[in-house]
C-alpha cells in the first residue's frame, strides 16, 4: 500500500517584556513566527516519506538506533527510505528527571554529521540533551527536539543513515516518541 504525505509546522513564539525605568517605560513585544507548508514531492520543502513511533519502557544507558535507509516501516507497513531529511522531532514523555535522552548521530554510520554545510551535529561525538522533568510534564509535555530544514541533510545506506536516540545513565522505564519526514527521491 503506498501513501502520500504533507505537513505543516506552525512556530509561534510570543515573549513580552516590560520596561519600568528609563525612557523605555512600558511593555515590548517580541515575536516569531514560522508556518511552513511541506507538500507530497521530492523537491525542496517537499516530503514523501514519514516515521513516527513511540518508544516505552527503555531502561537506563540503551541505545535506539533509527537506521534512517531500510530498517524502518511507515503506518501502511512499508519499508521507509530516506534520501534525505528534511525533520526530526523527538519529544521526552517520561516525568522522572533522570530520564534525559542524548540525541546524535550514531559511532557507526551517524546521521546528520556536518558536511557539505548541511547537518545537525559539528561531528560523531556531538549530542542534544532533551530533558524530562515531573514540572515539565504536569505543564502539559516534556521537553523537545526539533530540527527543521527544507533542503534536507542526505541519508546513505551503510554510511550516514543511523540516528542514536541515548537514555540516561540512570534512566527508568524512558519514554519518548519519534517523528521524522523527508524524502526518498
Amino acid at each position: 500500500m503506498s501513501s502520500t504525505f504533507n505537513a505543516a509546522l506552525h512556530l509561534d513564539l510570543i515573549a513580552n517584556e516590560l520596561y519600568v525605568t528609563g525612557n523605555k517605560r512600558g511593555p515590548i513585544s517580541s515575536k516569531i513566527l514560522s508556518d511552513v507548508r511541506m507538500a507530497t514531492g521530492t523537491v525542496d520543502g517537499a516530503i514523501n516519506k514519514a516515521f513516527y513511533k513511540q518508544y516505552t519502557g527503555i531502561g537506563a544507558g540503551v541505545t535506539t538506533s533509527i537506521d534512517l535507509v531500510g530498517a524502518i516501516t511507515d503506518a501502511s507497513g512499508d519499508t521507509v527510505n530516506f534520501d534525505e531529511v528534511v525533520l526530526i522531532f523527538i519529544r521526552n514523555l517520561s516525568s522522572t528527571a533522570a530520564n534525559y535522552l542524548e540525541v546524535g548521530p550514531h559511532a557507526t554510520n551517524g546521521f546528520g554529521v556536518l558536511a557539505a554545510n548541511r547537518g545537525v551535529w559539528k561531528d560523531v561525538s556531538d549530542r542534544s540533551i532533551i530533558p524530562a522533568d515531573s514540572t515539565a510534564a504536569s505543564l502539559g509535555g516534556g521537553a523537545f527536539f526539533l530540527w527543521y530544514n527544507v533542503a534536507g541533510i542526505p541519508a546513505a545506506a551503510s554510511s550516514t543513515d543511523i540516528l542514536a536516540i541515548t537514555t540516561g545513565g540512570s534512566a527508568s522505564a524512558a519514554a519518548f516518541e519519534v517523528l521524522i519526514l523527508g524524502r526518498d527521491n
